[in-house]
């Protein structure tokens, strides 16, 4: 909205009672350094709605507490970006700032992956989803270092846009969405990353056995697999705990993450129980192993939807009513291992009556194909 909108919009609310103003100021110490006053940051004006206004709004069915559903909220189907990166400075120290979009001349590829994320709104959106809002799906791409050379095949995860979109709540308040009215259930993918890693490097790795982390020998399994995973996203085997995971283990537990935890000494255990990390050298990029999870799981809404099956994707889960999480385990096992090469170990947190007995029905009882190379 511009500025000359915006100043006849409040000065008509203003005259009609609706709306109150607090002016903004400038801001001054009298003592600045060459003795005269010192600019302070300045103060914004305030807005706020009167009674009169939210007494209108309530009349044509206007309320606060479901503000959100009375704005279109849209946005490009794909989107493309250079990568994040980490920039230093003596005031902020390290901050991490976010890719920049990446202008792109639309062509048959961009129209056949917008065309898929266009498919898959439609038909979620036909569903009423309570606990959370969906408001639509966009696919964001990444190219790297140099953003002239545009790349559909890094990154490419599915993300809910929207003010209180359903993938920015916590586990545990996704645990309490509805799809017309049916309790849900998140199916993930348990160590995606180890996995998809193992898969496109060919390396051999045993998902049917169970937990994955639990193989590492090491205390906190947390810690193992904050190290395998912060490796696998940077292509090279950890050598130094981030400050941000030093801080954030010494206030949770009270105590250095290196004192407990040599990074050499996690490094290897680690190994131990998966040589083939050693292979980390560079040349696989988090990005193309997100772009590999991310065709596993747009296939798998995709076979759902020509089942009439609504699938709500959470990076490397979904979710699914729970009536369904057999038909839609079974979906998401075989498309992971017809893409990746490895059988996923596919597990939810869900407490709810027959959700974990219906994903281990659809691996274990359910027919699954696989190579006999892989039994």
């Amino acid at each position: 909205m511009t500025y000359t909108t915006f100043n006849s919009a409040w000065k008509g609310l203003e005259a009609l009672e609706m709306l109150s103003r607090v002016p903004g100021q400038h801001r001054f110490h009298p003592l600045g350094f060459d003795g005269g006053p010192m600019k302070l940051p300045g103060q914004a004006s305030v807005f706020e709605a009167t009674e009169a206004m939210l007494s209108t709004a309530r009349q044509h069915g206007v309320l606060l507490g479901c503000i959100q559903e009375h704005f279109v909220q849209d946005r490009a189907l794909l989107e493309l970006r250079t990568f994040s990166a980490w920039e230093w400075s003596p005031r902020s120290r390290a901050r991490k700032v976010s890719g920049q979009l990446v202008p792109y001349t639309p062509d048959e590829r961009t129209e056949a992956l917008a065309s898929q994320v266009r498919r898959l709104n439609e038909f979620l959106g036909a569903f009423s989803m309570e606990g959370g809002r969906f408001f639509g799906l966009y696919r964001g791409f990444n190219t790297g270092k140099d953003a002239e050379v545009i790349s559909w095949d890094k990154g490419g995860r599915l993300y809910a846009y929207g003010d209180g979109a359903y993938q920015w709540l916590s586990g545990d308040q996704r645990s309490l969405i509805t799809i017309n009215g049916e309790s849900t259930v998140e199916v993930d993918i348990s160590a995606s990353y180890l996995t998809v890693f193992h898969g496109l490097t060919k390396q051999p790795l045993d998902t049917a056995s169970g937990d994955l982390w639990g193989r590492i020998e090491i205390g906190d399994k947390l810690v193992a697999k904050d190290w395998t995973n912060l490796s696998l996203t940077v292509g090279a085997r950890l050598a130094v705990w981030p400050k941000e995971k030093s801080k954030k283990y010494r206030e949770c537990i009270g105590r250095d993450l290196e004192a407990d935890y040599p990074v050499r000494d996690t490094e290897a255990k680690v190994l131990t129980a998966f040589p083939s990390l050693k292979r980390l050298d560079g040349t696989l990029t988090w990005a193309e192993m997100m772009f590999a999870e991310s065709e596993v799981v747009i296939a798998t809404m995709t076979k759902l939807m020509e089942e009439g099956v609504p699938a709500f994707p959470v990076f490397d889960s979904i979710i699914v009513p729970l009536s369904k999480v057999r038909l839609a385990t079974g979906v998401l096992h075989d498309e992971f291992y017809k893409r990746i090469g490895k059988r996923p170990l596919l597990k939810t947190k869900s407490g709810l009556h027959g959700a974990s007995e219906a994903i281990r029905a659809a691996v274990h009882d359910d027919e699954r194909w696989v190579s006999a190379l892989d039994l």
